[in-house]
């Protein structure tokens, strides 16, 4: 008897297994509606892995040919005619005289670094030169309060910082050392 059962359970597992595989198939169908096939591109992979990849692939003229039409042409760089280079170095020169005309010189740099050299020297040349006296007042009054300090208190020995301080503002106002009179005068 124990054949019987242990053919009869192969056969009972036999049928689950073509049962699963079916219902896997039906599953895979309806999942695959409506979606590509990848079959072609895989069959296209495959032959490809097959084909000896050592050998070099032949290239016709016509292929070569072919390629060279959709490859754009070189550009070539046009040298400025001789009369317009002429005109453009007489405006220079022009331009040149009248800011000398004016008293301004030009400068120029070429490249970052000269260019960056050239502005911060610029810079500093305002700065010495500076026509605004609203962006001196302030470091010229730090110093001269800080002179006049010791002064009002020799003459004022009672006072507070704050009082001498009122009093030192008022002589600033007053005092040619402030850049905002030295315009008026």
């Amino acid at each position: 008897m124990p054949k019987k059962e242990g053919a009869k359970t192969r056969e009972a597992n036999k049928k689950a297994e073509a049962e699963e595989a079916k219902s896997r198939a039906e599953e895979d169908a309806y999942w695959s509606q409506g979606s590509k096939d990848g079959s072609k591109q895989e069959e296209e992979s495959a032959s490809l892995s097959n084909k000896k990849s050592t050998q070099p692939a032949k290239v016709t003229q016509a292929q070569i040919a072919q390629n060279l039409m959709f490859m754009p042409p070189k550009k070539e760089k046009k040298k400025p005619e001789p009369e317009i280079e002429r005109n453009i170095n007489h405006l220079r020169m022009e331009e040149s005289r009248m800011l000398a005309e004016k008293g301004i010189q030009r400068k120029e740099a070429s490249g970052v670094d000269a260019a960056t050299d050239l502005l911060t020297n610029l810079n500093t040349e305002d700065e010495k030169s500076d026509a605004h006296p609203e962006r001196r007042r302030k470091a010229a009054f730090k110093a001269y309060e800080e002179r006049e300090i010791p002064r009002i208190r020799a003459e004022n020995p009672g006072l507070k910082l704050s009082q001498i301080k009122e009093i030192i503002f008022k002589n600033w106002q007053k005092s040619p050392e402030n850049p905002m009179n030295q315009e008026a005068a």
